[in-house]
């Protein structure tokens, strides 16, 4: 090769170009988003909380014993009014369907009377636990509660009257807002007993009633 090239330089003939490296050709092709994007799975839902905790107010009338029917034959009438805190654990293997949970509770009727019968005030203490069972979303559930406990309780004619105390049951059903910590239910709770030695009618602590409120958790 290096004699024929010499020739041809020394004849005036130029050598023909050398080939130019080759070179690699990069295509570019477009790529759809759908398959460049990872693969997702489902966006996972907010479920319930494991606790909670709820204060709420109340109206209602009275309790439906015979000393209560007694004492609106004299006259006495006007609502209950119902103070409740309660709190409580939303079991995890149940799906936080279903959990346990104390309560406590204070109502107190009063009446005025009239010109021929002194004011009637009766105050009652509760205290006791419940089984709250909650269904729906966090938005809205339904919450219902089973109750049980104690209650102390006592009717006020115009002097000093003693406590009397009782077991007390009954439930709560309503509905709760998680996202807007807002609680709203109808409460039943009845706390029955006799005078000492039988002396007066049947008596109860208890009573129906309407309640609104805050809900707390940790969700």
């Amino acid at each position: 090769m290096l004699p024929f090239a010499l020739v041809l330089q020394l004849s005036g003939v130029a050598p023909p170009p050398a080939p130019a490296p080759s070179a690699h050709v990069q295509v570019h092709l477009p790529i759809d988003d759908e398959q460049a994007a990872p693969a997702r799975g489902p966006t996972p839902t907010r479920g319930f909380a494991s606790g909670f905790g709820r204060f709420q107010i109340g109206l209602g009338p009275p309790s439906f014993s015979p000393e209560t029917s007694l004492l609106r034959l004299e006259g006495y009438g006007g609502s209950k009014l119902w103070l409740e805190l309660d709190g409580g654990t939303m079991i995890g293997g149940l799906g936080r369907h279903v959990g346990v949970g104390v309560w406590a509770g204070f109502g107190r009727w009063f009446s005025p009377g009239n010109a021929r019968t002194p004011a009637l005030t009766e105050v009652d203490y509760l205290l006791g636990i419940e089984l709250p069972v909650r269904f729906g979303t966090r938005d809205l559930a339904l919450f219902a509660a089973p109750r049980v406990g104690i209650v102390s309780g006592s009717l006020d004619l115009g002097g000093e009257s003693p406590s009397h105390q009782a077991f007390v049951g009954g439930a709560q059903v309503g509905a709760v807002s998680s996202r807007y910590h807002l609680s709203a239910s109808m409460s039943y709770l009845s706390g029955r007993f006799t005078p000492v030695h039988g002396i007066g009618r049947e008596q109860d602590l208890g009573g129906l009633y309407f309640s609104v409120g805050v809900l707390l958790d940790d969700g």
